[in-house]
């Protein structure tokens, strides 16, 4: 028998007395994996590889943050802009934008290559 679908504004009790039957096996599949919130997105996140702490793939919106962000802070060091404002109106986006943006540029160098090759694990030495 093939499982049918409810009519529509059926109860679940009703439905349950509609016939339906599975007749195959259900199967159950497992893989590793994390859940991760990007603003208001949960994300169920895979894998790349057989190494199961490969989780990560370039991300190209926060690669091109930092790099705005580099860019900015050079304009401001050179002087060739004077305020965050000027930053705003001369990209077309709000001061408060500009200045979450603008602290991806004092990223740590090792930080900033995990974002750029983010398969690339990141060692951890602990000195005593």
């Amino acid at each position: 028998m093939v499982p049918t679908i409810p009519p529509e504004g059926t109860s679940i009790e009703r439905a349950s007395t509609l016939g339906t039957r599975f007749e195959s096996p259900i199967y159950v599949l497992t893989c590793p994996c994390k859940v991760t919130r990007r603003g208001q997105d949960l994300k169920f996140v895979l894998p790349l590889l057989e190494d199961s702490n490969t989780f990560s793939r370039p991300d190209p919106s926060l690669i091109q943050a930092v790099a705005k962000a580099h860019l900015w802070w050079e304009w401001l060091k050179s002087g060739e802009i004077t305020s965050l404002t000027e930053i705003a109106r001369r990209v077309g986006i709000d001061k408060p934008k500009v200045t979450r943006l603008l602290r991806l540029a004092f990223l740590s160098p090792r930080l900033v290559r995990q974002i750029l090759e983010p398969d690339r694990l990141i060692s951890k030495r602990y000195e005593t």
